[in-house]
Protein backbone atom coordinates (compact mmCIF):
# COMPACT_ATOMS: atom_id res chain seq x y z
CA UNK A 1 0.00 0.00 0.00
CA UNK A 2 1.54 3.73 -0.68
CA UNK A 3 1.63 6.43 1.44
CA UNK A 4 -1.08 9.34 0.75
CA UNK A 5 1.42 11.90 2.19
CA UNK A 6 3.90 10.33 -0.46
CA UNK A 7 1.72 10.47 -3.89
CA UNK A 8 2.48 13.45 -6.21
CA UNK A 9 -0.09 16.08 -6.39
CA UNK A 10 -1.61 16.31 -9.73
CA UNK A 11 -0.43 19.23 -11.45
CA UNK A 12 -3.02 21.63 -12.63
CA UNK A 13 -3.52 21.66 -16.54
CA UNK A 14 -1.95 24.76 -18.32
CA UNK A 15 -4.05 26.02 -20.72
CA UNK A 16 -4.05 26.93 -24.31
CA UNK A 17 -4.10 29.45 -26.07
CA UNK A 18 -4.35 33.08 -24.97
CA UNK A 19 -6.42 34.39 -22.48
CA UNK A 20 -10.03 36.44 -23.27
CA UNK A 21 -8.56 39.72 -22.20
CA UNK A 22 -5.64 39.28 -24.06
CA UNK A 23 -7.75 38.41 -27.48
CA UNK A 24 -9.49 41.42 -27.46
CA UNK A 25 -7.24 43.78 -26.61
CA UNK A 26 -5.74 42.50 -29.92
CA UNK A 27 -8.64 42.55 -31.63
CA UNK A 28 -9.27 45.99 -30.55
CA UNK A 29 -5.52 47.15 -31.71
CA UNK A 30 -5.90 45.17 -35.10
CA UNK A 31 -9.18 47.67 -35.63
CA UNK A 32 -7.94 50.50 -34.33
CA UNK A 33 -4.82 49.63 -36.72
CA UNK A 34 -7.31 49.39 -39.86
CA UNK A 35 -9.24 52.20 -38.89
CA UNK A 36 -5.71 54.62 -39.27
CA UNK A 37 -5.19 52.61 -42.79
CA UNK A 38 -8.23 53.28 -43.89
CA UNK A 39 -8.03 57.47 -43.01
CA UNK A 40 -4.77 57.45 -44.34
CA UNK A 41 -5.96 56.31 -47.34
CA UNK A 42 -8.77 58.51 -47.39
CA UNK A 43 -6.67 61.36 -46.30
CA UNK A 44 -4.20 60.57 -49.65
CA UNK A 45 -6.74 60.11 -51.95
CA UNK A 46 -8.67 63.78 -51.53
CA UNK A 47 -5.41 65.74 -50.38
CA UNK A 48 -6.73 68.45 -52.32
CA UNK A 49 -10.13 68.93 -51.03
CA UNK A 50 -8.94 68.78 -47.38
CA UNK A 51 -6.86 71.22 -48.72
CA UNK A 52 -8.69 73.83 -50.19
CA UNK A 53 -11.24 73.83 -47.35
CA UNK A 54 -8.14 74.34 -45.19
CA UNK A 55 -7.61 77.06 -47.36
CA UNK A 56 -10.99 78.54 -47.23
CA UNK A 57 -11.44 78.70 -43.54
CA UNK A 58 -7.93 80.15 -43.16
CA UNK A 59 -8.72 83.18 -45.76
CA UNK A 60 -12.17 83.35 -44.70
CA UNK A 61 -10.56 83.66 -40.77
CA UNK A 62 -8.59 86.29 -41.97
CA UNK A 63 -10.28 88.27 -44.19
CA UNK A 64 -12.46 88.49 -41.06
CA UNK A 65 -9.31 89.79 -38.97
CA UNK A 66 -8.73 92.18 -41.26
CA UNK A 67 -12.22 93.52 -41.62
CA UNK A 68 -12.01 94.41 -38.03
CA UNK A 69 -9.01 96.16 -37.90
CA UNK A 70 -9.34 97.82 -41.33
CA UNK A 71 -5.60 99.59 -42.52
CA UNK A 72 -6.76 103.17 -43.70
CA UNK A 73 -7.64 103.52 -47.40
CA UNK A 74 -8.65 99.68 -47.56
CA UNK A 75 -12.28 99.36 -47.87
CA UNK A 76 -14.25 96.31 -47.04
CA UNK A 77 -15.16 94.94 -50.54
CA UNK A 78 -11.36 95.90 -51.47
CA UNK A 79 -10.49 92.93 -48.93
CA UNK A 80 -12.95 90.56 -49.88
CA UNK A 81 -12.47 90.73 -53.58
CA UNK A 82 -8.48 90.26 -52.70
CA UNK A 83 -9.83 86.93 -50.63
CA UNK A 84 -12.09 86.05 -53.73
CA UNK A 85 -9.33 86.35 -55.83
CA UNK A 86 -6.79 84.42 -53.73
CA UNK A 87 -8.93 81.78 -53.62
CA UNK A 88 -9.69 81.87 -57.33
CA UNK A 89 -5.79 81.75 -57.80
CA UNK A 90 -5.42 78.56 -55.68
CA UNK A 91 -8.70 77.16 -57.04
CA UNK A 92 -6.74 77.67 -60.57
CA UNK A 93 -3.46 76.48 -59.50
CA UNK A 94 -1.72 79.96 -60.40
CA UNK A 95 -0.07 79.33 -56.42
CA UNK A 96 2.89 76.73 -56.31
CA UNK A 97 3.01 74.70 -52.79
CA UNK A 98 6.64 76.62 -52.32
CA UNK A 99 4.53 80.77 -52.34
CA UNK A 100 1.95 78.31 -50.91
CA UNK A 101 4.27 77.26 -47.81
CA UNK A 102 5.10 80.85 -47.47
CA UNK A 103 2.10 82.63 -47.58
CA UNK A 104 0.66 79.78 -44.90
CA UNK A 105 3.65 80.87 -42.57
CA UNK A 106 2.84 84.55 -42.70
CA UNK A 107 -0.97 84.06 -42.54
CA UNK A 108 -0.21 82.32 -39.19
CA UNK A 109 2.05 84.92 -38.04
CA UNK A 110 -0.43 87.06 -38.58
CA UNK A 111 -3.14 85.14 -36.91
CA UNK A 112 -1.05 84.84 -33.71
CA UNK A 113 -0.82 88.47 -33.02
CA UNK A 114 -3.11 90.83 -31.26
CA UNK A 115 -3.52 93.54 -33.78
CA UNK A 116 -2.86 93.62 -37.11
CA UNK A 117 -0.19 95.83 -38.55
Amino acid sequence: MTDPIMQPSPLPQQKKGMSKGCLISLIVVGIIGVVIIALGIVCYVYKDEIIAAGLSKMTEGLGNAIIENLPEGVTEDEVRTLMDDFTAAFKEGKINETEMQELSQRFQKIATKDTLS
